[in-house]
């Protein structure tokens, strides 16, 4: 016969467990595999949002000076208003429009590496670090201090385009998402683009998420060593109270929950892990000399036979200690333009620890052929397109929903 509190209690669990259940359907039915009908859905939700933010925070106006103002013409709305800026209502309308513009951009994923001569424009150490944030949240993502109870696991930085705003709403609304996975946060890096228009968007986008860091280097392919360089110093100064840091690329779908479940279990395994990196380990690979071929390394960029063994590119992680050392260790090491392997000679000088991760990630380039795997088994579906981003989301989410039915019904 059970007693009242324990009766109670079952009851309780069982509500809980059912509310956690109808949110986690909800959610999964919303955002469907067709993208089209989830940026539909999308579109809605984000100029809701910044309308909603619009009325209630006046400073976003300056955004949208229409002519050039002092600093004590705009000390009031009114003041702005007679001083030549639109009315509130043309601030929304805008808006509006300028979010439907970035909605309708198409990301290129998988473009063609760049050109030859681009490869090798490497950035010179007078320069590589001369990077300023224009756009930071600060310590607004993960806090000032460490807590046991609040401090989030692990802090991911994506280097994307600064156009790709589809491609920072689906990894806000999936592997990111904050109700979902508490244990995570997530900035993206940019840098600038040519088109004031894009940097405006970007600002606006800024004000709504409140997770984008932005410095004053070209937004483009050939500096994602520079960005790489930029989230380790970020991390570092603003969220060094997390266990881990991952780098993931912005076509890589993360199985969050098992993901977490790993790092925590590695974190109570080994409570004093440090200087280590935990990546799918690429052992020395040979360097390529092959004028013809796009990883060509002329012998005055790189003069040995070998690489230093280095994280496979897509996603890879390290204790948080490490963020710091490799920005710091970067001030004497000359730029490479492969981001993974000028990591790895980081590591190399550091003489940092690798932690292996074997069925580290799925490669989605044979998609959509089937997924021989249980769902614990792979932590990264590396895609080609973000149509593919969400189906291969569905399928984790999925397989994240039934893990916590079995454990309802085992209950």
């Amino acid at each position: 016969m059970f007693s009242r509190n324990r009766l109670l209690l079952i009851f309780l669990t069982v509500t809980i467990l059912s509310v956690n259940l109808y949110f986690l359907v909800q959610f999964r039915s919303t955002f469907n595999a067709d993208p089209i009908v989830a940026n539909a859905i999308n579109e809605k939700l984000i100029i809701g949002q910044f309308t909603k933010m619009l009325k209630n925070r006046s400073h976003v106006l300056d955004l949208f000076t229409t002519t050039t103002t002092t600093s004590s013409q705009r000390t009031t709305t009114t003041d702005s208003a007679q001083s030549g800026l639109d009315t509130a209502d043309d601030f929304v309308t805008k808006s509006s429009s300028l979010v439907k513009q970035s909605l309708t951009y198409e990301p290129n994923y998988h473009s063609t590496l760049m050109t030859i001569n681009e490869a090798h424009d490497n950035v010179s150490l007078n320069t590589f670090h001369l990077f300023k944030f224009i756009i930071n949240p600060e310590f607004k993502i993960c806090g000032r201090k460490r807590n046991e109870t609040n401090s989030p696991t692990l802090i991911a930085f994506v280097p994307i385009s600064v156009s790709n705003f589809r491609g920072r709403l689906a990894i806000r609304h999936t592997w990111s998402n904050y109700n979902l996975f508490n244990g995570l946060r997530v900035v993206f890096l940019t840098g600038l683009s040519p088109s004031d228009k894009v940097n405006k968007n970007l600002r606006i986008e800024s004000e709504i998420y409140g997770d984008i860091v932005q410095a004053d280097f070209a937004d483009t392919y050939r500096n994602l060593t520079i960005k790489t360089m930029m989230g380790l110093k970020w991390v570092s100064q603003y969220c060094n109270n997390t266990r881990f840091v991952l780098k993931v690329d912005d076509d890589v779908v993360v199985n969050t929950h098992f993901l977490l479940k790993y790092l925590k279990g590695l974190a109570r395994a080994n409570s004093q892990l440090s200087h280590s990196l935990i990546c799918r380990i690429v052992k020395y690979p040979i360097v390529i000399r092959n004028e013809s071929s796009k990883f060509y390394i002329r012998y005055d960029e790189y003069s040995e036979k070998f690489y230093p063994r280095y994280c496979d590119g897509p996603a890879y992680m390290m204790t948080t200690d490490l963020a710091g050392k490799f920005y710091h260790k970067s001030f004497g090491v000359r730029s490479f333009v492969f981001e993974d392997v000028y990591v790895g000679m980081l590591a190399h000088e550091l003489n940092a620890s690798f932690i292996n991760m074997t069925q580290f990630y799925i490669n989605r380039k044979k998609y959509p052929a089937p997924i021989n795997k249980t769902i614990d088994a792979f932590h990264f579906i590396y895609v080609n397109n973000l149509e593919q981003f969400y189906q291969m989301w569905n399928y984790v989410y999925d397989h994240f929903i039934k893990f916590f039915i079995k454990i309802f019904f085992i209950f």
